[in-house]
């Protein structure tokens, strides 16, 4: 018996192969993208933890001068711009890098979760507020204290970093301390 050639082979011209080529190259673009799609979701979880420490720090600080000023605590307020604590007008400029790392200006705080975070806070004297400049105030809801009593206002600015230095948290809060 004499062999016939095979005629179907004569006619294949590739497009299997090419077909495949295109699927694979789809599959390595859908590849790449997720890959940087999760690198940027990465950077992003990372970015937003950073911020969520560097704000905890702050607010560390923040309880820390609000600690400072507790009348329980017997603690004479001298503001004469000396370890943290300003005079009326004469608090230094919160976005001032010299502010934050100048002891006389700010009191340093270690926080317990991390000591990287240049936890800092300073206070400044108000003045005095009085229920004669229209102003009711009432910080003890027992009433044991009377509310003609002077009280002096004082504000509390804390800043906090995040771990890798990026991120900072500056935060302030009013406190009235009755003398």
């Amino acid at each position: 018996m004499p062999s016939r050639p095979l005629t179907i082979n004569s006619k294949q011209q590739g497009a299997v192969l090419v077909v495949s080529l295109i699927i694979l190259l789809l599959m390595t673009i859908i590849g790449v993208s997720s890959m940087k799609t999760t690198t940027l979701e990465e950077r992003m979880a990372g970015n937003m933890r950073d911020q969520n420490l560097s704000f905890q720090s702050a607010e560390a600080a923040l309880s820390e001068g609000e600690t400072f000023l507790d009348p329980a605590n017997n603690v004479i307020i001298v503001a004469d711009g000396s370890a943290g604590i300003h005079d009326t007008g004469q608090a230094p400029d919160v976005f001032d890098s010299d502010t934050w790392s100048n002891n006389v200006k700010s009191v340093p705080v270690v926080t317990q979760f991390n000591d990287d975070q240049n936890a800092r806070y300073f206070i400044e004297k108000l003045g005095p507020i009085t229920k004669s400049e229209g102003r009711v105030i009432s910080f003890d809801p027992s009433g044991s204290k009377a509310n003609d009593s002077d009280i002096t206002g004082y504000k509390v600015v804390a800043i906090g970093e995040g771990p890798s230095g990026t991120s900072q948290s500056i935060l302030a809060s009013y406190y009235g301390r009755v003398e």
